[in-house]
């Protein structure tokens, strides 16, 4: 499964912080360990991605800390992060939960996504040809393990594969900001939740408009790439409307 990248916490300047903050460090792990704050992240949206957790699920910091076998510190810290990645939401008098989102915020969404990964396809496309060997082979399995998905008709299977594919896509691109924003948390979140709207009823449709962005990108062909992209996402977004 592909790691998500966690960077520090927001800033939440709070007396029970900064408690969480010295228990943490009394119980940091060995140089080159995942720190508890990171594998809870990790876990959280994880346990998201594979049904563990529904959306709109109240994430109870005493259940967690059992469940990951650590203090109740590195949880709450755990949870500020998600609170800034938009994640989780804090409900006054309910606590923690894992946001849901409304058809209208998930269309926006893939708005958003469309800005950012158009420039993903692009930029791979311009270099296919000096990619490496390994990093080809990558690209080429992950559409691969799209079209099982697709054969097996799992929604869930067919959207990560996606988020896999991207992420092979980024890396040939070289934008390793692009590649940062794409590995957030927020963007494995969210792309999760559109399993419950799409393919729908455009499996077919979904497949083949991916595979003429794969051939394209494949092909080195930069502005068919570029548009086979911008077609699909705006094909998919009308799905949901």
């Amino acid at each position: 499964m592909t790691s998500i990248s966690v960077t520090a916490p927001i800033s939440i300047d709070t007396p029970q912080l900064a408690a969480d903050k010295v228990e943490i460090r009394q119980e940091r792990e060995k140089p080159g360990e995942v720190s508890h704050v990171d594998r809870l992240v990790r876990g959280i949206i994880d346990g998201f991605r594979e049904g563990r957790y529904q959306p709109g699920e109240r994430l109870v910091a005493a259940d967690l800390a059992a469940q990951f076998d650590v203090s109740r510190a590195p949880v709450r810290e755990a949870l500020a992060i998600l609170v800034g990645e938009g994640v989780v939401e804090i409900k006054k008098n309910y606590g923690a939960r894992l946001r849901a989102f409304s058809i209208n915020e998930l269309v926006e969404i893939m708005e958003v996504t469309e800005a950012a990964l158009v420039l993903g396809v692009r930029k791979c496309a311009e270099r296919i040809g000096s990619a490496s060997h390994e990093d080809v082979a990558r690209l080429d399995q992950s559409f691969a393990q799209m079209e099982a998905a697709w054969h097996a008709h799992d929604a869930a299977d067919f959207v990560d594969s996606i988020y896999y594919f991207h992420n092979n896509i980024n890396a040939i691109a070289g934008n390793r900001f692009l590649e940062f924003v794409y590995q957030r948390p927020h963007f494995a979140f969210f792309n999760r939740h559109l399993a419950g709207a799409l393919p729908g009823p455009g499996w077919q449709e979904y497949l083949d408009s991916y595979r003429r962005v794969y051939n394209t990108v494949r092909e080195g062909q930069v502005h068919a790439a570029q548009a086979a992209f911008s077609a699909h996402m705006q094909w998919a977004i009308s799905l949901m409307k």
